[in-house]
């Protein structure tokens, strides 16, 4: 899509008397980053907002995608359309839809129904679901897909000139507007106590682990398969600490499957591990959202990448497990190395320890005396805040 292409839509909405349509696709539930985003163009008569279910029917899973899909957006105020039956035949085609603005959840293209080069006369936008700490820019800035969008909205500086670097359009549409995800962290209340939070409030210390879902054993991915190392460490320590702590196991969304195809674990022994976590005294399972987990912590422990960025937000302290330390600064990029070095790292069984301990007595200090970087905020104002803003002045400019 050229530029003129997105000037002459552009200049056709703004020309069109009646409402902007804007549209955003979801594909998961879990990666949903646009709620500030979406509310602030609800609340705006002068856009008409619907949310598109699409999910992804060549993945295995996607029936029961579709029904945590459906069921998160059902009581939203906006109209909420299903591309797909029950059988994964198409509902919506693409060109029934005509939106005047497109917010994508992920990278579409290709033969897909809902890819971007079948929004031809939309303004589209894109927000990364994760902050792209590895190092993988081909693939995170220059597909078609990017190319194509009217806005490319990153978190940081830092993603801006690691685009720069890759990028076909050297970067034109990309704009540093902050990461929707960190807002309610960042500039939300993270002190009160609600009805509803997971945790238990009896004075013990509330530490997360949050396994990353790689399991396979190979080069590539040993900077961050650590739970079939760790699956019984932390079922001890959670027993040997008992009194003093209450943990949650936060594990990737797609651990649980990718165990039930593993040999020696299978739906059986798995779901038994999951169990186990969720009828303890002291122990939660949490497999939905994480905002309420994260803010009413006191500390993580993980190997996600993604979670790099969300939890230093919060200024709390927090330790990445490190399989190879050689291997882990070859696959973070720059953003990701930042990060890392705000992190307190397990190397094995005893840092961990060491860790927890720590915790319990108040020597470890936020981020390893750090307090929440600096680079992760990148604006003085809420990220939805500003690409609404950004959105909505460019039809008045």
């Amino acid at each position: 899509k050229s530029n003129k292409t997105i000037n002459d839509n552009l200049a056709r909405i703004k020309k069109r008397n009646g409402q902007i349509f804007v549209l955003f696709i979801v594909r998961h539930a879990s990666q949903w980053k646009y709620q500030g985003i979406y509310e602030l163009f609800l609340l705006d008569k002068l856009f008409l907002v619907k949310i598109l279910v699409a999910i992804d029917v060549k993945n295995e899973s996607w029936k029961h995608d579709q029904i945590l899909a459906l069921k998160k957006f059902q009581n939203y105020e906006c109209e909420i359309l299903n591309a797909f039956d029950s059988n994964g035949h198409l509902l919506i085609h693409s060109k029934d839809l005509m939106p005047d603005i497109v917010f994508f959840p992920k990278v579409i293209e290709g033969y897909d129904p809902f890819s971007i080069t079948h929004f031809e006369r939309s303004l589209n936008c894109y927000v990364p679901y994760s902050t792209y700490g590895d190092n993988n820019p081909e693939l995170q800035y220059n597909r078609i897909f990017h190319n194509l969008l009217w806005k490319h909205y990153v978190a940081t500086e830092i993603h801006l000139k690691i685009s720069r670097n890759v990028n076909y359009l050297k970067s034109k549409n990309v704009v540093v507007s902050g990461y929707p995800g960190f807002d309610n962290y960042l500039f939300g209340d993270a002190n009160y106590e609600n009805d509803f939070s997971v945790w238990p409030f009896d004075g013990r210390k509330k530490i997360i682990w949050a396994p990353h879902h790689t399991i396979e054993v190979s080069d590539q991915n040993s900077n961050h398969s650590n739970f079939l190392f760790y699956h019984d460490l932390f079922k001890e320590i959670s027993y040997r600490f008992r009194k003093e702590v209450c943990f949650a196991f936060k594990p990737h969304p797609n651990l649980r499957l990718k165990l039930y195809r593993l040999e020696d674990w299978g739906t059986e022994i798995t779901d038994e591990y999951y169990n186990w976590w969720s009828r303890n005294e002291n122990t939660i399972l949490v497999e939905g959202g994480y905002e309420d987990l994260f803010t009413h912590s006191d500390a993580l422990i993980h190997d996600s990448v993604s979670f790099m960025a969300e939890y230093l937000c919060l200024g709390k302290p927090s330790c990445y497990i490190v399989k190879d330390e050689t291997l882990l600064k070859k696959f973070l990029n720059e953003f990701g190395l930042s990060l890392l070095s705000y992190h307190q790292k397990a190397h094995c069984r005893d840092d961990i320890y060491e860790f927890i301990e720590n915790i319990i007595s108040g020597e470890a200090k936020a981020n390893d005396n750090k307090t929440v970087p600096n680079f992760l905020r990148a604006n003085e104002m809420r990220s939805s805040e500003f690409i609404y803003s950004d959105i909505k002045n460019s039809f008045f400019s």
